[in-house]
């Protein structure tokens, strides 16, 4: 039997459901999926042996922490508890004892002043380097650093940093397409303070989960006979079924939400095409 096929393009909504909230999407849910990964990042990170990876898997937590923060601001701001909203800022301040507090301020780090939230002590063969990003030797080109009977640093073409953070060879140096590529030529010791990072990103993370509880009861609370709902501004969801042919049932910014029994047959193939997805299925007897 020939399959039949069904094209799907790629397509983008915006109804809105109520023109006076300036919540365009589901803050709850996405707060909850970045609770999730750093959860993920957490759970994996001490398996990780690159130290620069790790660095950007705890800058990573730290931004998306954040995140889930300003996410519950703006549901206080949706929900009209704009007391509460003073309150939990004024409890999470700069000179609190929280660990929101304490993300913001390596946030704050990261974000404003652009500076390397993490303090360390890199350790080569011929001392040691302390400080945030600070390069300690360069040579430039044509010049050469040996390190006698290990390596020795010398190019014509490009120049060598040694820092805080590693060792790099600087490529098209002074140009717009300059790049530092990251070397171990050799061994280094880097003595960081990560431990303290990863316990304040875990009491963060429990602040945030007793935060967003209380807001999730406070938008189920709704007026007292109807919950709240955020909306989901260009969200859709589309629904393929195999019924003898492809059938589809959609909508634009809301949720199916399954209390009962639901059963769906799926396609039996589908792939991209471009732009399209194309869904393909064998035509069943009746």
């Amino acid at each position: 039997l020939a399959k039949s096929r069904y094209c799907m393009a790629f397509t983008e909504t915006s109804t809105l459901s109520n023109q006076d909230s300036k919540v365009r999407v589901n803050v709850e849910a996405l707060a909850r999926i970045n609770i999730s990964d750093v959860e993920y990042l957490l759970e994996n990170i001490d398996s990780v042996d690159d130290t620069k990876l790790k660095r950007i898997f705890y800058e990573t937590a730290i931004n998306k922490l954040s995140t889930v923060f300003q996410l519950a601001m703006k549901s206080l701001k949706y929900l009209e508890k704009n007391d509460r909203l003073k309150e939990i800022l004024k409890n999470n301040s700069s000179d609190s004892n929280s660990g929101i507090a304490a993300v913001k301020s390596y946030r704050d780090s990261l974000f404003h002043d652009g500076i390397n939230f993490i303090e360390k002590d890199t350790y080569y063969p011929f001392g040691k380097i302390s400080g945030k990003g600070f390069v300690a030797i360069r040579i430039s080109k044509g010049a050469r650093f040996s390190l006698k009977g290990i390596y020795d640093f010398s190019s014509l073409e490009n120049e060598f940093v040694i820092t805080s953070e590693g060792i790099f060879e600087i490529s098209n140096s002074g140009e717009p397409s300059e790049r530092w590529f990251q070397i171990n030529p050799i061994s280094s010791v880097t003595a960081e303070n990560l431990s303290e990072i990863k316990e304040v990103c875990l009491r963060a993370i429990g602040e945030l989960k007793v935060l967003w509880y209380e807001l999730s009861e406070i938008r189920k609370e709704g007026d007292g006979v109807n919950e709240y709902s955020y909306l989901n501004e260009g969200g859709s969801w589309e629904l393929i079924e195999n019924k003898n042919g492809i059938v589809n049932y959609k909508a634009e910014a809301q949720e199916l939400h399954i209390n009962g029994d639901l059963t769906v047959t799926p396609v039996d193939d589908f792939r991209v095409d471009g732009d399209r997805i194309v869904y393909e299925t064998t035509p069943k007897d009746s």
